[in-house]
């Protein structure tokens, strides 16, 4: 792995949908055998810098899950370890006409990707979609969504990620893709996890699991990193303040607890101890 200097990857205009603007989630057929819901994204919703050499155009965002902690189900692994789901957004090149045409040029496409992580809190940004997908349950069906700030479906620190080419992960799986997956995660409660493993539902009524493809081999390919991965490479998890904050109080209450405990118990010890001591002592001397 190699480290270089890149920068963020997102311009402006990638960072607002237009609250005015509906947009369509669709259900859809993913590797001919699972279904995964898209939602579409409009044009201007660009994206630049990060060392790619044009500007390039935004068509759709999708999320990848697992079936539970049994099996997680990004689509990445970073040092061996598989995250509980992954979001792509998925943008084609301005040097040709649609998505379509780009996805089998070499370059055409580039696709930002982060690890979804269980955290402690509900992640508010991610249900602006989620609280939809009982509305598309089945292949086929859409709603719409209402603008919201889709910047916020990714991590904070935009700054650190990995690059390397290689391909889509659906068939026919053109090997097209400037790939940036970011170190740092974003956090899901447990029960949005839950929703993306149970609702979506497949020809038998059973719910859609597991639609990620299975790791492949790099093949001789390098990967870049934009920071320096020397004992650093694991993503970093996407804490906000609350969690730290939470987490700070309840370390802080532990303590205090602990030291009224042992304050109440060496204060009573000289009261009671010489007392069950002694009168053992003095029974047993009277009865020899």
């Amino acid at each position: 792995m190699m480290a270089w200097t890149g920068g963020e990857v997102l311009g402006e205009n990638l960072l607002v949908l237009p609250r005015s603007q509906a947009n369509k989630v669709l259900a859809s057929q993913s590797a001919g055998k699972k279904t995964c819901f898209l939602l579409g994204l409009p044009k201007k919703m660009t994206l630049g810098g990060g060392g790619f050499p044009q500007p390039y155009q935004a068509a759709q965002l999708h999320l990848h899950w697992g079936s539970g902690h049994t099996r997680p189900g990004s689509e990445h692994t970073v040092d061996g370890h598989r995250y509980a789901g992954e979001i792509h957004v998925v943008h084609y090149s301005s040097r040709f006409k649609s998505f379509q045409e780009a996805a089998s040029e070499p370059g055409g496409l580039a696709v930002l990707a982060a690890f979804l992580q269980v955290g402690m809190e509900t992640n508010e940004p991610y249900q602006h979609i989620l609280k939809h997908l009982s509305n598309i349950k089945e292949e086929g069906e859409d709603t719409a969504v209402a603008g919201f700030d889709v910047a916020k479906l990714l991590p904070y620190d935009l700054g650190r990620y990995f690059r390397y080419n290689g391909s889509l992960t659906t068939p026919p799986c053109y090997q097209t893709v400037n790939w940036t997956v970011f170190n740092q995660t974003v956090r899901l409660s447990q029960e949005q996890i839950s929703v993306l493993e149970e609702t979506l539902q497949g020809d038998d009524e059973e719910p859609i699991q597991n639609n990620f493809r299975l790791l492949q081999g790099l093949y001789g390919r390098t990967v870049l990193s934009s920071f320096h991965t020397a004992g650093d490479s694991a993503p970093r998890s996407d804490l906000l303040w609350g969690d730290i904050l939470a987490i700070l109080f309840g370390f802080l209450f532990a303590v205090t607890t602990l030291a009224f405990v042992f304050y109440v118990h060496k204060h009573r010890a000289p009261a009671t101890k010489p007392a069950a001591l002694y009168t053992p002592a003095s029974t047993d001397e009277h009865a020899l």
